[in-house]
């Protein structure tokens, strides 16, 4: 059976640290529920009052990871338009 699948959009997520319990929350979140959902996380390329983007990161782009796929939005070039066209990519 395909798993349903869940759309997180969050200010901040790992590998960022500074938004705290958030973040801790969402992961805690998807490693639970991973064997039952599908989760994707749409978050900013920065971490908390940052304005340089996370190293080694790809924006604008979904990255499979263990538990969940992630797309880092790059916050200097983001619209709504980029912000809805990667939501639509999820279906």
């Amino acid at each position: 059976m395909k798993k349903q699948r869940i759309l997180i959009l969050a200010e901040q997520y790992l590998p960022g640290v500074k938004g705290g319990g958030p973040i801790r929350s969402l992961e805690n979140m998807i490693n639970a529920l991973a064997d039952d959902f599908e989760f994707f996380v749409l978050t900013s390329n920065c971490d908390l009052n940052d304005h340089n983007p996370y190293e080694g990161i790809v924006n604008d782009h979904w990255l499979k990871k263990d538990n969940y796929t992630i797309c880092y939005i790059d916050v200097v070039k983001a619209s709504w338009f980029k912000i809805i066209h990667l939501i639509n990519e999820v279906k």
